[in-house]
This record gives structure tokens, sequence and C-alpha cells, in this order.
């Protein structure tokens, strides 16, 4: 995201102008609310269900018009504005050791050892390396297989998409790179990943309705992964997210518009996820000790991040 170290690169740019506003604005903001704080809004954990879907980055809104299943639908507020928040939030000082977690979001690595059953993450094997993170169908084998393998244990699953990097056929034609501070060598400063950077500051002719549109691919891609998958696991199925996301929207109490997921940012269409129950008949899960997770080497998990846009 911004930074003082590409402000430069910015000022020459006087369209960007607005952007640099907006982001002076979000970091006050961002004081505010962790002034504030986050009210309690309970533990996705403790609700009923036996797959539990999480896609990453997901609005209430987004999911509400793209959405084409039977079920019932409804909003709920997330603990967290972004992935860290969330995970650290719901998971920090508890244990579930009936539930399998499957998971393409690098931050998992935050959670505590033994929190889960098992922990099976994809972002080694199941990592695309031209898309750039671990594609829904990867994700939907993934679950299938842990159902099979522990079909007494709860199956919380952390989809990365409709988070970027957008891999429909028009997201992928969009420039997802953000801006980095100047090159040594004079550049204007290189790709970091981040669509939001670039709607913020309108660099390369990014619109809103292009990112709106990638945005939405990427949700009907995962979308349609899920419907299959309903029908090959027993149980009640819910899908949710972990947040939201800010696409310009205007945000207090400093008026500014919010782009992305920033940490510590409550702003209603920022958390505001959907909660989406999918009725089934609920199967029997039981808690065992826990069995060993394989670590993931630190150097991937940080690769994984900066491609997925979180470091600059």
């Amino acid at each position: 995201m911004y930074n003082l170290s590409n402000a430069l690169t910015l000022l020459r740019n006087p369209q960007a102008l607005p952007g640099v506003y907006h982001q002076f604005g979000m970091t006050l903001n961002q004081r505010y609310y962790k002034w504030r704080g986050h009210s309690d809004h309970g533990s996705i954990m403790d609700e009923s269900w036996d797959n539990l879907f999480l896609l990453d980055g997901c609005r209430y809104d987004l999911f509400k018009s793209t959405i084409d299943l039977d079920g019932t639908l409804e909003p709920r507020i997330s603990v967290g504005s972004s992935s860290n928040d969330f995970l650290t939030s719901t998971f920090t000082g508890e244990q579930y050791h009936d539930t399998v977690y499957v998971t393409a979001n690098p931050y998992f690595t935050e959670i505590p050892d033994e929190t889960f059953y098992t922990t099976i993450n994809l972002l080694d094997d199941g990592w695309d390396v031209e898309l750039e993170t671990v594609p829904p169908d990867v994700m939907a084998d993934a679950i299938r297989d842990a159902h099979k393998e522990y079909p007494q244990k709860r199956i919380l699953a952390h989809f990365m998409q409709p988070h970027y990097p957008f891999i429909g056929e028009f997201g992928q034609q969009l420039p997802q790179g953000g801006i980095s501070p100047p090159s040594e060598k004079g550049g204007e400063g290189e790709s970091n990943g981040d669509i939001w950077v670039k709607l913020q500051f309108r660099l390369d002719g990014v619109t809103k309705s292009d990112v709106w549109r990638g945005y939405r691919e990427n949700l009907e891609r995962v979308v349609n992964e899920v419907e299959q998958l309903i029908l090959d696991l027993d149980g009640q199925t819910v899908l949710s997210s972990d947040h939201g996301n800010l696409i310009g929207d205007w945000i207090g109490p400093v008026p500014c518009r919010g782009y992305g997921h920033p940490p510590q940012i409550y702003a209603d269409s920022l958390v505001r996820v959907p909660w989406f129950v999918i009725p089934g008949q609920r199967r029997e899960v039981v808690a065992e000790t826990p069995v060993s997770t394989t670590d993931l080497d630190e150097d991937i998990v940080s690769d994984r991040l900066n491609q997925l846009g979180y470091i600059a």
C-alpha cells in the first residue's frame, strides 16, 4: 500500500492527489477505530455448521447480488477488517479439536499451534505460479479429501477468492500491480500486486467498474466450485467471509474514501459480510487429540503475502 517513501512518485502524477488525501484520512480513521475498539460480535465457531467456507474479502452486497443457490442469507458483522485481524481475534486462546482447517490464506501462520485437530495449508503444493494464488478448484479438491479422511470432523475452509489477484477472463487483463518506491535506477516504482492502490491513486487507467467486474468474476469462480462441493459433502454448510473490501466507499469520522481492507477500520461496508446457510442433516463430529501440522517455510509465507498484495 501507499507509504511516505513513494510520495514523490504520486506527486508527479496530479490525478493521484485525491488518493493522497484519502490515504491521510484513512490513517486518521484507523487511529480512531483503534481507540474506539470493535464490539464483540460473537465467534463463527459457536454457530451451527458442519462445513464453513470462508470466501476471503467478500462484501455482503456483492455476495447478495451474485449468489444463486438455495439457502438463507443474512448479514453479519465480522470481528476483523483484514484476514490477520479476523484470524487472531477468532482463534487466539481457543481450541477446536473437532475441526479440520483447510486454508489458502498465508495468515494461517498467526493461528497458534494445536488450535484445530489439524491444519491443511495449500500455499505450497496448491499454489498456481501464473495466477499467483491458490485457485478455488484446488481448494475444493482438498476439502473433499479432508472430509473423506476425517469424516467426523467439521471442515473450516478458507478460500482466497474473491480476494485479488483477479483470475477471471476479464480480471486477468487488468494491471493488478500497485506502486512501490522509485528504484535506484530512477524508475517510477514496480508492481506490488495491489489493485486497490491502482484504483485509489488512479493509476494505469484502472476504474471502479473494472475492479468490481474482476472482483465479481472471482466470486463467481469460487461459487461455481462451492456449488458442486456442497453436493459432495454431507452436513450443514455455511458460506461467509473474513471481511469485505472498500472500493471507494465513503467512511468516517474523517470523511474520506476507503480502498482495500486495511486492519482496524471497522466501517460497515468493510466488516459487513454474508452468512448464507444451506440446510443439511447435521453429522456427528468428535473432538480428538490434535495431529501434527506441517510447517510452512517463512520465505514461502512472505512470498505468498507479497503476491497477494499484503506486503509492499
